[in-house]
């Protein structure tokens, strides 16, 4: 870094009153636990489990329905679960880009944000714009709060597709 960009940065840290390493290592610090979220490092930017352990089919249903019956009544409701879920999300959150079901079995749901923030941040970060980095520490901040409401929709919507299909009323409209 020339004397100049290093005045700068000087500058700008006593601009803002505050350390670039500490605002480095808050940084640092949120960038894993946004790493909690990927789970898988071929797809998306933020992954999601949604495998449905078990589900328990009426008894009276087993004895009507064969297995691939069942099988194509459950995959048909999940599906039209995932797309509305999907909607959802994109809806809620400005900053999802794209959303999918993704999996050798489909039980993962994969987002991709519009912009990745870590590396906005470490750009930032690198030409030492103490300004772009709180933004974007902010920004990190808010994108954790999402996705923990994003696993909470997610856990609800699972659950409520299992009481679903577990019930009655879904079953009498197929046997």
């Amino acid at each position: 870094m020339d004397k100049e960009r290093l005045n700068h940065v000087i500058s700008r840290v006593i601009h803002y009153g505050v350390d670039i390493e500490q605002i480095a290592n808050k940084a640092e610090r949120l960038q894993a636990e946004l790493e909690g979220y990927k789970n898988r490092q071929d797809y998306g930017d933020y992954n999601f489990n949604i495998k449905i352990q078990k589900i328990d089919i009426p008894g009276w249903v087993k004895e009507i329905l064969n297995e691939n019956k069942i099988e194509d009544e459950i995959d048909g409701m999940a599906s039209g679960t995932i797309r509305s879920l999907i909607s959802r999300l994109l809806k809620q959150f400005k900053w999802v880009k794209k959303a999918w079901q993704d999996g050798q079995k489909w039980d993962w749901l994969a987002i991709q944000e519009e912009e990745t923030l870590f590396e906005s941040m470490i750009s930032a970060q690198l030409i030492g714009d103490v300004g772009e980095m709180q933004r974007y520490i902010r920004e990190m901040e808010s994108t954790l709060r999402d996705l923990a409401k994003i696993e909470k929709i997610i856990d609800r919507t699972i659950q409520d597709f299992i009481q679903f299909v577990e019930s009655d009323n879904f079953w009498e409209g197929t046997a």
